[in-house]
């Protein structure tokens, strides 16, 4: 549905895309609607619809295995993506799903049959793998069957992947999210030594759900430490609680009391491989990956850092990305089953 509120239906037998609106039972055909085939004028399993703000529509054209836009009283569409056959070239597609558009024109696809993600610049005659595209299957490098995709806003944003899984009692994931969120600016810089964690601004992310989920949650970034040696520690903090293994702890100068047996917080910052240290001058990456399971309700994520040593310290080109998972806790595969988590609390 558009901000005008006409809704765009995409019929599958009659190889159109029709905008109605509510209460209409005919509509008007804005896409297709001159029987199958691949000619401009023609779709062959119109799936998926985009409509942008210039009521442009954009279309999964899945037995083309491409995607057309039709702009708007057009009578022929545009080929934008694929279109060159069945395949997992960087210029074909395999059965096109989910598609959106965001502010720079830039299309994202849900690429089912390939299990990757694809997103194709504006005007661009081959795409670029955003995710997947190493097979069918669960890894974290993986998807399985694609079929929805969205993306929040032009400059990163967050980008939501639903995968199409069917399940059955050999599978232990009931549902899978995947988000991804890009820093904006993407430059963070630790001015001053401290005990205590900042936030890297950014990165804060909310969900709600009413089910328990496990979080995978990874943060990528590359450091830049001019002055060794310095000490780097990112964390992961959820509701304003740092994250060390199977606890939350707040974030306080004499938060090691927590834990016995430790005197320090530098000692405590260790857990979980809680830091990096470096003595020469070096751009390197740096990664912060954390399974949590949580109760239904909202939680809110944030990365967090803190350095000791000589400042400053810049972080580059942070990703986050977190990958929700809901287990079908009644599944099985021979002795194996779903490990009971429910004490990470």
């Amino acid at each position: 549905m558009d901000e005008q509120g006409f809704l765009y239906v995409s019929d599958e037998e009659r190889r159109e895309v029709r905008r109605c609106q509510v209460g209409e039972t005919q509509g008007i055909v804005v896409a297709g609607g001159n029987g199958v085939g691949n000619r401009l004028g023609q779709l062959n399993i119109p799936r998926r619809v985009f409509v942008d703000r210039d009521h442009s529509v954009y279309v999964s054209d899945m037995n083309n295995n491409r995607v057309m836009k039709w702009t708007k009283g057009a009578r022929e569409g545009i080929l934008v993506a694929g279109g060159h056959g069945r395949g997992n070239l960087l210029s074909q597609l395999h059965f096109p799903q989910g598609i959106i558009v965001d502010q720079l024109r830039t299309l994202y696809i849900a690429d089912l049959h390939n299990h990757r993600i694809m997103r194709w610049p504006k005007g661009a005659t081959e795409g670029q793998i955003l995710e997947g595209g190493n097979g069918r299957g669960s890894l974290s490098i993986q998807f399985y069957d694609p079929i929805a995709i969205f993306v929040g806003h032009a400059y990163g944003g967050t980008i939501q992947i639903l995968s199409g899984g069917k399940m059955d009692n050999t599978c232990f994931i009931r549902s899978e999210k995947i988000y991804k969120k890009f820093r904006q600016p993407t430059t963070f810089t630790i001015t001053g030594a401290s005990n205590l964690y900042a936030k890297v601004t950014g990165f804060t992310t909310a969900f709600h759900h009413t089910v328990p989920l496990l979080y995978k949650i990874t943060f990528d970034a590359i450091s830049y430490n001019p002055n060794p040696p310095v000490w780097v520690f990112p964390r992961i903090m959820v509701n304003n609680y740092l994250f060390y293994n199977d606890r939350f702890i707040p974030n306080t100068a004499d938060r090691y009391k927590a834990i016995p047996g430790y005197t320090a917080v530098d000692a405590l910052d260790h857990i979980g491989v809680g830091h990096y240290h470096f003595a020469t001058p070096i751009a390197t990456a740096i990664r912060k990956s954390e399974f949590i399971y949580l109760q239904p309700g909202l939680h809110v994520i944030d990365v967090a850092a803190r350095a000791v040593g000589k400042m400053p310290v810049y972080f580059y080109h942070g990703v986050l990305t977190i990958e929700l998972i809901e287990f079908n806790h009644a599944a099985s595969i021979g002795r194996m089953v779903p490990i009971n988590v429910t004490s990470i609390h």
